[in-house]
């Protein structure tokens, strides 16, 4: 049967956004948790993005594992699993993969199926070089089945889809009862493609980064008359001596005798400053 294109009662809006998300580059985030087989032995899994439907559909897509740098390549080998306990679940080291999908790879028009193909490959002893392909797992990335349901609304900042599931490695042959040769679980994220953000400037420090200081404000002195900085000098110069004289003396100026009954409550380092700066400004 032909291929007629959206059912007359799918929403305008609905639609248009469902198109929009397929013209823009994609992230699949791909995180394997766990993975065992039924047999002993050495393993490695190989994970591809393809489109079976598009010849060289892989030429434009980027690879990211774990946090490095992301390459131009479309299928990548985990580190080696060795299953020494039939069916006991391990965990992997190079486990995240980030496959950034380029325009135009994922389509609903009938003739584009993206997918992530999932392969087992057990590693011949003792040399470990030669591998044979013992199981597989295709994961469709879009279009998506009914379950689970895909958000055709999510915006740019908001997955199209989000959750965890289970695998199961069926056994590479013909034989369509072929019984699996193992399983993995994984978590799975699919969206528009997010460049990573640049630090900003007034970020909280991290840890280990000494947090920035607001510098020590200036001492707030009392605003003294210009004629009285004569009489001023004189206090700071006894006051170590005799503070109870200073008081009395400073009595005919009220802002001089605030100042003076002050500068007990004042640290040493303050009033020493304060001495420093009228030295310099008020020629006696």
């Amino acid at each position: 049967m032909a291929f007629r294109g959206p059912e007359p009662w799918v929403l305008a809006s609905l639609l248009s956004r469902r198109l929009k998300a397929e013209e823009k580059t994609l992230d699949l985030e791909f995180e394997v948790l766990s993975v065992g087989f039924n047999e002993g032995g050495r393993y490695v899994l190989r994970l591809s993005a393809e489109n079976p439907l598009q010849a060289g559909s892989g030429a434009g897509v980027q690879l990211q594992v774990n946090d490095g740098d992301p390459l131009h390549a479309c299928s990548v080998v985990t580190d080696v699993i060795e299953q020494q306990e039939p069916g006991q679940s391990l965990t992997l080291t190079r486990n995240k993969f980030i496959f950034t999908l380029p325009k135009g790879f994922c389509k609903n028009d009938g003739q584009h199926d993206a997918q992530l193909r999932v392969e087992a490959l057990r590693l011949d002893e003792p040399s470990g070089r030669t591998t044979q392909r013992v199981g597989e797992a295709i994961f469709p990335i879009y279009p998506r089945p009914d379950q689970p349901r895909m958000n055709p609304e999510a915006r740019d900042h908001e997955d199209l889809y989000r959750y965890c599931g289970n695998l199961a490695l069926l056994r590479a042959s013909a034989d369509p009862t072929a019984r699996h040769c193992g399983g993995l679980a994984y978590s799975v994220a699919f969206h528009v493609h997010r460049d990573p953000q640049p630090p900003t400037s007034d970020s909280t420090p991290g840890a280990g980064q000494p947090e920035l200081m607001s510098p020590c404000p200036e001492p707030q002195l009392p605003r003294l008359q210009v004629g009285a900085s004569r009489v001023l000098v004189q206090i700071w110069a006894h006051w170590a001596q005799d503070p109870a004289s200073v008081i009395s003396q400073a009595g005919p100026c009220p802002e001089l005798s605030r100042a003076a009954e002050e500068l007990p409550r004042l640290p040493h380092s303050v009033w020493e400053t304060c001495s420093l700066q009228m030295d310099t400004r008020v020629s006696v």
